[in-house]
């Protein structure tokens, strides 16, 4: 509960301060359109989920949007042949590119031993590599010139690791990661050759697994399948791309709220992100004032907690501290709109109380309503991508069906999805192609219905004033 009460940061915690491999990224504008571009770990992900909640929490006075164009197994060469029909449709104000996992052609980094089918590794195996990052980076600058052509401002994210280190049951291919750096590396070029901006993920990520991994060398900020994150590694990639919007400058994100108050003085009394309204009471026994909450805490889920002890997210953008000197010896009640929240001695408020861990204040609450909100409209959005998945990833290659004959359709995606019979993912792509044919008769109205939920979480996120008292608890007879 106290000011200096915050678990300690990892070992890593400094270099992630640090701003290794990290440049300044403008933060989003009001009214923008904002558009998440890549491959599984965007189709199915969080980390974009995250960087908007914290800004309808943060930012509630912005009508921000964003939407997912990830994609499921793309590269380069599919998004850009991919950008009319469902990257350029948005419009983007902004734009972020984070590709490369698949355009690494990871199958060129497996051992003998590793390869299924008794596949041969080929004699030019180091050209293949560097022809797959020369399509990967050719495609890009590609996607980048069209992005931009149509007006809208382009953030390169170097891709998130490929562990190879961790001590998992699936083996790990060598190199991968080292590619992907020299990926991320290529990327801060072309952002400085295009003029635009820069995030990368995978160089503190890469330090951070390490740290990690000394511990505990099973530890991971990704999956047991060496690549999708989970919601802490979703959690660290949200927190790497707000510090490079947020922390790079003079523009300090620290705290949600600040109240301080001198119990002696009644004119002394400072806010942030909370100016007072109306009259107030300051007396050493009893405090009553009222203000506007601008800003919202951000909510952590129970899943995303570890990611606390990695990255310091709490102690740079998620503070809310009220402090109170001067006050007569002994407990205080803390009531919001009339509602018992807390109770804090006088010297644990002289010191300076966070709230973010008192969950039941209307603030909090307020915030957790538009994270369920944010939530409920994540999930729309991931029928969309599967329904994307299917239409630009397998239909696509039969340019020669009468997309307008379903049965056509259905009888060329199950051939498709028939050729990967015996690969691990056949399962998975046989799961989206039936809920293709599930999902495509409400694909308008799930549309409609996301626009609806960014405007609720608009209107719920307005900010409010609230009533705040400190009243002295007398101590219990006998």
């Amino acid at each position: 509960m106290k000011l200096n009460g915050y678990k300690k940061l990892a070992f890593i915690g400094s270099l992630l301060l640090s701003g290794a491999g990290m440049a300044d990224v403008s933060p989003f504008s009001s009214d923008e359109q904002v558009l998440f571009i890549g491959d599984s770990i965007t189709h199915g992900g969080s980390y974009h989920k995250n960087i908007y909640l914290y800004y309808a929490t943060r930012f509630p006075e912005k009508t921000i949007k964003y939407y997912n164009a990830g994609i499921s197994g793309d590269t380069a060469v599919g998004t850009y042949q991919r950008f009319y029909a469902d990257i350029a449709i948005h419009q983007p104000d902004s734009a972020t590119i984070m590709l490369g996992m698949n355009d690494v052609a990871r199958d060129l980094y497996l051992t003998q031993t590793q390869l299924d089918n008794g596949k041969q590794l080929t004699l030019d195996l180091l050209s293949q590599r560097e022809a797959a990052k020369n399509r990967y980076l050719k495609h890009t600058r590609l996607l980048i010139e069209k992005l931009l052509k149509q007006g809208s401002h382009v953030v390169l994210i170097g891709p998130s690791i490929y562990d190879e280190t961790a001590q998992l049951k699936k083996p790990a291919a060598q190199g991968i990661n080292l590619e992907l750096a020299k990926y991320a590396a290529a990327l801060k070029q072309l952002a400085a050759e295009y003029n635009i901006e820069f995030v990368d993920f995978n160089r503190p990520m890469t330090e951070l697994n390490r740290q990690m991994q000394i511990k505990s060398p099973a530890a991971t900020l990704v999956g047991k399948d060496r690549v999708h994150p989970g919601a802490v590694g979703h959690f660290v990639m949200s927190y790497l791309f707000l510090k490079a919007q947020f922390l790079q400058g003079d523009v300090n994100q620290k705290q949600v709220a600040s109240i301080e108050i001198n119990a002696n003085n009644k004119n002394e009394i400072n806010t942030q992100n909370c100016p007072l309204v109306g009259d107030r009471l300051i007396k050493p026994d009893q405090i009553k004032f009222s203000c506007q909450q601008l800003s919202l805490p951000f909510p952590v889920k129970a899943e995303q907690q570890p990611a606390l002890d990695l990255v310091p997210f709490q102690e740079k953008f998620n503070q809310q501290i009220l402090t109170v000197t001067h006050l007569v010896p002994g407990n205080y009640q803390l009531l919001i709109d009339n509602q018992v929240i807390a109770q804090f001695s006088a010297d644990e408020l002289a010191e300076g109380v966070d709230l973010l861990s008192v969950t039941n204040t209307p603030m909090y609450q307020q915030a957790v309503k538009i994270m369920n909100l944010n939530d409920k409209r994540f999930k729309l959005s991931a029928k969309l991508r599967n329904v994307a998945h299917v239409r630009y990833s397998m239909l696509s290659k039969y340019p020669e069906v009468d997309k307008n004959d379903l049965a056509a359709v259905k009888a060329a995606l199950l051939s498709h999805v028939e050729q990967s019979k015996d690969k691990p993912w056949y399962q998975y792509l046989l799961g989206q192609v039936n809920n293709y044919f599930k999902l495509l008769p409400d694909e308008s109205k799930m549309r409609e219905e996301i626009e609806r939920l960014f405007k609720q979480i608009h209107q719920v996120s307005k900010t409010k004033t609230h009533h705040w008292q400190l009243i002295k608890v007398e101590p219990r007879a006998g």
